[in-house]
């Protein structure tokens, strides 16, 4: 719950995509790039899949629904603070801290399997992304909600590492 509340509180106009959509005439391109990102990420689960380990683990399942989950990002768009929430922005905002909760697990789900397959390099890169991601989620706690402005570093901040694992 303190999760969501702290989401609620600190949306405002300049932070991740909001600021594209609300505010300039490229908003389609950040739009574009959350459903590239979501479809990589299935793309990723069924790779996983097929290539790593023939039967499905978690790990693949929460690569999968985190694909889902930017794509429910893309096609539900905020509105300007001040408003009434609507049902579309619930699901942004529902989908976007799902992301930010299934993206370490994955990182950390998936390692054992990268290890067993010898993949180490990934198994260790695999482990220093979902560090960073839970290092970078703890940071944004801390920070107090009067200080907004910080979290859209902190949230660009996971996207790239989450960009960055999936390639």
């Amino acid at each position: 719950m303190r999760l969501r509340n702290i989401y609620i509180q600190t949306r405002t106009p300049s932070q991740v995509r909001s600021v594209f959509w609300f505010f300039g005439s490229y908003g389609w391109l950040q739009t574009s790039a959350f459903y590239i990102l979501g479809v990589s990420f299935i793309a990723l689960a069924a790779a996983l899949v097929l290539k790593i380990s023939s039967k499905l683990n978690f790990g693949a399942i929460v690569v999968f629904l985190v694909g889902i989950a930017f794509i429910l990002v893309a096609s539900n768009h905020v509105q300007s603070p001040g408003t009434i929430i609507t049902l579309s922005e619930k699901v942004h905002r529902d989908s976007a801290i799902a992301i930010v909760i299934m993206s370490p697990l994955a990182c950390f789900l998936l390692a054992p399997s990268l290890k067993a397959s010898g993949h180490r390099g990934l198994w260790i890169y695999s482990m220093i992304a979902g560090t960073i991601a839970v290092l970078t989620v703890a940071v944004g706690f801390l920070i107090p909600t009067g200080h907004s402005d910080f979290l859209g570093i902190f949230e660009r901040i996971l996207l790239l590492n989450g960009q960055v694992w999936v390639k």
